[in-house]
């Protein structure tokens, strides 16, 4: 599974800020080796969800159950990552390979 880099709109997440984003991450991938690909594409990192899940947060928005986020904030944007189709999960999500 290929870690994706994505923003929800407002609408969806208000508690997002601008230039932040979810990172949808791949399960069975360690936390070191997560911020070790993010790199300095980050200023801060901080988890989104349930606090009793830690570093990993599950969402019902998309499918299958059970994938992990957690917020970055960067000053990339959308034009840095490549479109990733899935408006089968949600048409006003935009979805980047990270």
């Amino acid at each position: 599974m290929t870690n994706k880099l994505f923003q929800y709109n407002a609408w969806n997440l208000d508690k997002l800020l601008p230039n932040e984003y979810l990172i949808k991450l791949n399960q069975s991938m360690p936390e070191s080796e997560f911020r070790r690909q993010l790199g300095p594409v980050t200023t801060y990192l901080r988890t989104y969800g349930n606090r009793n899940t830690g570093f990993r947060f599950s969402s019902e928005l998309t499918k299958p159950a059970l994938t992990d986020y957690i917020v970055a904030h960067t000053t990339l944007t959308a034009t840095d990552f490549e479109l990733v189709d899935f408006s089968d999960i949600n048409p006003r999500t935009s979805f980047f390979h990270l």
